[in-house]
């Protein structure tokens, strides 16, 4: 079994990285590794606190869903990150947070890789991960975010019955997963730190172009939901504050947050 392993995990980091990372924890099981690593962010952890778990019993995706988190099988990490002042459009972060994890992947030799906004990890169209940011502000312009990623690299038949969307797996690639599970979570956060510093001085920017070019959406008409209501339109991709941008009706309408429920593809 591919266990976790904090000094792997070091040897793996870049040297720019390694001097950012505060503290790597493992745990054998948590109940959410984002749960745990915000407690700790409240109670003063430093930026750079990194928290992974061989399982969690009680995994969160985005909405209250539960994020299935089978033992010793795929990766589920969470990052504190603290910004002083709070870089502007901080609600683009999860595309930032998204992007970092394709080029993650890409570094490995994945492809057929798509992001579905905001901050969904598609595999040849089926989920393979996700990402959950919880944030909170402080009245002097600082802020703390919790960066949680879950990303599939086995799941068993057993596992996926919990799953009511079609799923994807890195065992399922030809050749199987690309490395070990130690490898790619040092390539994932070298990747992620490198875009969290980007963020603070040159905010969505240098990310647009990569994400534009894995939109999953591209060429969708969109329904989705936001609080109550319930919207259709034409997909027409980000903009540059990571807004999506909806046609209905020939009017053009910017949406911050949401849950994409359905796509319909015309191209």
């Amino acid at each position: 079994m591919d266990l976790l392993n904090v000094d792997v995990i070091k040897s793996c980091l870049t040297s720019q990285v390694l001097t950012q990372i505060s503290t790597i924890e493992i745990f054998p099981s948590l109940s959410s590794t984002n749960t745990y690593l915000m407690h700790k962010a409240v109670s003063g952890a430093p930026s750079g606190s990194i928290c992974l778990a061989e399982q969690q019993t009680a995994g969160r995706g985005r909405h209250g869903r539960i994020w299935v988190s089978p033992p010793s099988g795929n990766i589920y990490v969470s990052c504190l990150w603290r910004y002083n002042p709070t870089p502007d459009n901080l609600s683009s972060l999860s595309l930032v947070c998204g992007v970092a994890l394709v080029r993650a992947l890409w570094q490995l030799g994945v492809t057929n890789i798509s992001l579905k906004w905001p901050n969904d990890l598609l595999l040849s169209g089926r989920k393979l991960g996700g990402l959950l940011l919880e944030i909170r502000r402080d009245t002097r312009g600082a802020s703390l975010i919790v960066i949680g990623i879950g990303l599939n690299l086995h799941l068993s038949l057993e596992d996926t019955y919990a799953i009511s969307q079609p799923w994807a797996a890195l065992d399922q690639l030809p050749g199987g997963i690309p490395c070990t599970r130690n490898h790619l979570v040092a390539v994932i956060l070298n990747q992620l730190i490198m875009s969290l510093n980007s963020f603070k001085i040159n905010g969505l920017q240098p990310f647009v172009k990569d994400w534009i070019q894995n939109d999953a959406l591209t060429g969708a008409q969109v329904t989705m939901t936001v609080g109550e209501q319930t919207i259709t339109g034409d997909y027409l991709g980000i903009g540059l504050d990571g807004a999506m941008r909806l046609a209905n009706n020939g009017k053009i309408t910017l949406y911050y947050g949401g849950e994409v429920q359905n796509c319909i593809y015309k191209r």
